[in-house]
């Protein structure tokens, strides 16, 4: 295995049946994900505007080829997936499903042969994978990460997968060899259908090309017959910066790249296959236009209705003894047409939503027109972003931390990258309780969408993490509960609907619970203060002063109009329930909510709220310590 300094980064390694279950997404923040798995698959599909835990897309893999012969044939080919990790026995593991390999994976394994046994370890947001494989006459190693820059939600919301090789010739002889990168044109697919091989509903029309600028050349996925506005109309592309790469932009099966891969003479100039007897010769004069033409070439015709095609690049090396070699691609996606695809929460809605198309978009793609201009984007900084991504994961991993808290606490920011949070393209955040999957099984919900829709007060009260690391985001939350959803009279419902012209929830059952929940409007004044402690700016506060005010009239004048400081009648929460008569969970809120709009007045110059504020305080703490 190559010697690395990831023990000295994590403290932890996971190897052998450790590596599981070990799923880790990469994406921006609400720009979709992928998860690397411990074993070296790629799994998780959630590109396209869509939750699915277990959406698998296949013949999307790595393969290297290492040998001391650069003539075809030449030396071992692997799938870059531990063999090791498949053959483990099976584990009921209830609530989850991050160990789920697909069969379609499990067969590509055992069809073409992978590693013999992978070591992951997390510095997130990087993963680091050690291939061992006793028939290479290298050490492979990957580095895979998407940008995370605390304090910069900009660079932290790409959506973009960096994949880095480090492939190191550690014995005497020279080395020669191929490292294939592939992926399949989804451009099209739901997310939630399943691929079977080339085949699904969606797919039809699919194009793949090849995009070359300078030293870049991509791989590019697109489906030009769907329609403009379409849900899963979009760009994937595959791209590196890597010298004499050979782009493979149209095949159907593995096999077909794989031999592709096995056939390239390492030694020729410039380099070329050797011939094919089960191939077309038409498609093999295709092959090599593709790897030769500069600029974008298209492969011959659009796939046929309900299949699409495969394509992927080979970077090429050679080795002396003790040298090594980077080879990088990055995989970038767009796919701008994001609708409302969840039901929202009144009994009404569900009916107008058959009948509409609410359109939200994404925010990555006011920014970048398509995936090749991301590609391009982080290419050309790359050196920036990966650095300033370190801080995050050396801010825990180089302290006095013990490195399995470190190990722990860096991967907390994963979760402000999963399906749960989206941002609309006007730049609004918002996010679910949580996505549904095996984990909400019993509550009878087989959706793939988002759970308990959505910016639910209560639940983002004790959700801390965003505010402090991506503050701008946070804010957004904020302006959205008081420029849309507060209603006149000042409550404001704990759940929003979108797009935001749309009525929200006033005088409406909401559910979870029925009536607007008290502690989530009690905590929405605490965030408030929180946001501009944390440097909203004067002119923030000041516009959402009014807002405060009102929300805080309405619940004195409901919950406590003998001004006696303690909350009486009906208390929705986050429990789903009600509770009735004093308590501490919805008091301590209460009383916090006071102090912070003490505070606030105080802020903005108003004596007398922050008196009448303080005031109530006392009375109600007092109270409270006696009953």
């Amino acid at each position: 295995m190559v010697e690395t300094d990831i023990r000295k980064m994590t403290g932890r390694m996971y190897q052998r049946d450790a590596v599981r279950a070990i799923a880790m997404p990469l994406g921006g923040i609400g720009t979709g994900q992928v998860a690397l798995c411990g074993d070296g698959g790629l799994r998780q599909w959630q590109l396209s505007n869509q939750s699915h835990h277990l959406a698998f897309v296949p013949d999307s893999f790595f393969v290297l080829r290492a040998g001391s012969a650069p003539s075809p044939n030449g030396g071992i080919t692997s799938v870059l997936q531990s063999e090791a990790a498949l053959s483990l026995p099976f584990l009921d593991t209830p609530l989850i499903n991050d160990d789920h390999v697909p069969d379609q994976q499990r067969a590509l394994v055992s069809r073409f042969g992978g590693v013999d046994e992978t070591s992951f370890a997390s510095a997130y947001p990087f993963a680091h994978i050690d291939y061992a494989h006793a028939a290479w006459p290298v050490d492979v190693r990957l580095e895979a990460f998407s940008p995370y820059i605390a304090l910069d939600s900009q660079d932290s919301s790409i959506p973009a997968a960096v994949f880095t090789f480090t492939i190191r010739n550690a014995g005497p002889a020279p080395v020669w060899g191929a490292l294939g990168a592939t992926l399949k044109n989804t451009v099209g697919w739901d997310t939630i259908s399943p691929i079977e091989g080339n085949a699904n509903p969606g797919f039809g029309g699919n194009v793949n090309s090849v995009d070359r600028e300078g030293a870049r050349t991509s791989l590019v996925m697109e489906n030009p017959s769907l329609p403009w506005n379409d849900a899963h109309r979009g760009q994937l592309a595959l791209s590196t910066m890597s010298e004499d790469v050979i782009p493979l932009p149209y095949w159907n099966d593995a096999g077909e790249f794989i031999g592709s891969l096995e056939r390239l003479d390492l030694a020729a100039e410039p380099m070329a296959f050797a011939p094919d007897p089960t191939i077309s010769t038409g498609i093999q004069k295709m092959r090599a236009r593709a790897a030769s033409e500069h600029g974008r070439s298209l492969h011959p015709k659009p796939s046929p209705p309900g299949h699409t095609a495969n394509g992927g690049l080979i970077v090429p090396f050679h080795l002396l003894s003790g040298e090594e070699q980077e080879i990088r691609f990055i995989l970038t996606w767009s796919f701008p047409n994001f609708y409302v695809n969840y039901d929202q929460p009144t009994p009404n809605f569900r009916e107008e939503l058959n009948r509409s198309r609410l359109w939200l978009g994404n925010a990555y793609s006011t920014r970048y027109a398509n995936a090749v201009e991301t590609a391009r984007d982080v290419l050309a900084r790359y050196d920036d972003l990966h650095q300033r991504s370190k801080r995050w994961s050396e801010a825990f991993y180089e302290s006095s931390l013990p490195a399995w808290l470190g190990d722990f606490l860096a991967a907390q920011g994963a979760h402000i990258r999963s399906p749960t949070i989206f941002q609309t393209a006007d730049g609004k955040l918002y996010g679910f309780e949580g996505t549904q999957g095996a984990s909400t099984s019993m509550l009878g919900w087989k959706g793939f969408s988002g759970s308990c829709p959505l910016n639910c007060t209560h639940v983002w009260e004790y959700e801390q993490a965003l505010s402090r690391l991506f503050p701008d985001l946070e804010r957004t939350m904020r302006e959205t509960d008081f420029d849309y959803v507060q209603a006149p009279e000042g409550y404001i419902p704990h759940r929003t609907l979108v797009p935001l012209y749309l009525k929200q929830l006033w005088g409406s059952p909401i559910g979870g619970p029925t009536n607007p929940a008290l502690d989530g409007m009690l905590s929405t004044v605490l965030k408030t203060w929180r946001e501009i402690r944390q440097g909203a700016g004067a002119k923030w506060a000041e516009r959402y002063w009014p807002n405060v005010q009102r929300l805080m009239t309405y619940i004195c004048d409901t919950w406590d109009p003998d001004e006696d400081g303690v909350l009486a009648g009906e208390q929705p929460n986050t429990y789903d329930i009600e509770f009735y008569g004093t308590n501490m969970l919805i008091g301590a809120l209460w009383l916090a909510a006071l102090r912070a709009t003490e505070e606030y007045a105080l802020l903005q110059g108003d004596s007398d709220v922050a008196e009448a504020a303080r005031a109530r305080f006392e009375r109600g703490s007092e109270a409270y310590d006696h009953l």
